[in-house]
């Protein structure tokens, strides 16, 4: 009687190996690709709430406006900035550093496009406890317009669109928003 080896012909560990191969490029190419697909959808929320914020701050500025001058500094011969589609300027209340208000003191923000780059600028009085500011809140804008609207109260409509790459594809977003001064 013939006795068996025991154990795997050549052919067999072969075509196990194979299988085994197979099934793993297929699960590492599916991990790949959820991976891909996670970190796509995570940054392009990311964007959109980043591109929210940027309203937020606008419009929580726009409703502590005290008034919309036309220059930045009034009265002065050579203004730094005039309000236009493209630039708005807001005159606020100074805040003490207790956070009331000063009635006769006053800080200004600015927000402007330069250079495709939406920029905020808070230029502060002397008294004023509010941190003096000059920042790029947001690049790849292509178009920003500031609408001012007197009716019985200040109203700014805002729209704000950015272009940007996104892989091999431009994403363009665009929001208008139209925001109200409060009445003190």
């Amino acid at each position: 009687m013939t006795k068996r080896q025991a154990g795997f012909t050549l052919i067999e560990v072969m075509v196990g190996l194979a299988i085994t191969s197979f099934i793993s490029v297929i699960l590492l190419n599916a991990s790949i690709t959820g991976l891909q697909n996670f970190t796509f959808v995570s940054n392009a929320q990311h964007r959109v709430s980043s591109f929210l914020e940027i309203f937020n701050r606008i419009d929580r500025h726009v409703r502590l406006a005290a008034t919309f001058p036309t220059e930045y500094p009034e009265l002065s011969s050579q203004p730094l900035y005039t309000a236009n589609a493209t630039t708005l300027i807001m005159k606020l209340h100074s805040v003490k550093s207790d956070g009331s208000r000063c009635s006769n003191n006053f800080d200004y923000v600015i927000y402007t496009l330069e250079n495709g780059k939406l920029r905020e600028q808070v230029k502060t009085d002397p008294v004023s406890a509010r941190a003096a500011t000059d920042q790029t809140l947001l690049s790849n804008v292509s178009e920003l317009l500031f609408t001012q609207t007197v009716k019985t109260r200040r109203e700014v409509t805002v729209k704000l669109t950015q272009q940007m790459l996104d892989g091999n594809r431009t994403v363009t977003r665009t929001n208008e928003q139209t925001m109200v001064a409060r009445n003190d």
